[in-house]
């Protein structure tokens, strides 16, 4: 039977036990998974290191559990990518976030781009998604999750290499995916896709164009299809 990982806040370091009082967790434990004590679960701290616990005692306001062992978690992503994602629409966004997590993205950066159609995220939504995502797939670390910011300022400040993807682009090919280094940035474009304006920007900056073929993809497939490539 699978050991169900779970997310606390609070740091666990060389703690001999926890006292969870997180009213979700609270409810995850007691109605959704209906533990009993003595069950065996893992939590992680966002340290990078999985604590495998027992439940000791479970009320109504708190859960108790004790630290049987501590491991470094498996989960190494192949490289440090940074997703620019323009902001579509909302349950669209959500699965971004959702699936570039459970891929190993380290940083989520929302994009206001010329034609994102939607303007403002629930970010505090956004980043239960990504804690859930990290619990599904047992990754041990939370992505960084930004506020929303322009692409004038991301132009302005980002570092090479940066990847922007359009239909109009080089093709994504294999050499080009292995010669990427330990360190990328990758730009998706919102539903109507990049400007004329944006994609000089681009080139203007050195920021590369690539595409993944000649169908079109909707915004988040592009997240997710490069997030895989570059990660898996």
């Amino acid at each position: 039977m699978r050991t169900h990982t779970f997310f606390v806040s609070d740091t666990i370091g060389e703690k001999k036990s926890v006292t969870i009082v997180d009213e979700a967790l609270l409810h995850q434990f007691k109605k959704v998974f209906r533990f009993t004590i003595g069950q065996e679960i893992v939590l992680f701290d966002n340290s990078g290191n999985e604590y495998v616990s027992k439940i000791d005692s479970l009320t109504i306001r708190e859960v108790k559990v004790s630290i049987i062992s501590v491991r470094e978690c498996v989960f190494h992503p192949r490289r440090t990518v940074t997703l620019y994602q323009s902001i579509i629409k909302k349950d669209n966004f959500e699965y971004v976030v959702q699936k570039a997590t459970e891929l190993g993205v380290s940083k989520i950066v929302p994009v206001l781009s010329e034609r994102s159609e939607k303007k403002s995220l629930n970010l505090d939504r956004l980043t239960i998604i990504a804690k859930e995502a990290c619990e599904q797939s047992g990754r041990a670390t939370l992505p960084t999750l930004l506020a929303p910011v322009t692409l004038a300022s991301v132009i302005s400040a980002v570092s090479l290499p940066c990847l922007a993807f359009h239909s109009d682009g080089e093709a994504f090919s294999a050499e080009t995916r292995e010669s990427v280094g330990k360190d990328v940035s990758v730009l998706i474009g919102p539903e109507g896709g990049w400007s004329d304006h944006e994609l000089y920007a681009f080139r203007e900056k050195g920021i590369e164009i690539f595409s993944l073929g000649s169908q079109t993809l909707r915004a988040e497939t592009a997240s997710v299809a490069v997030s895989a490539l570059l990660l898996l």
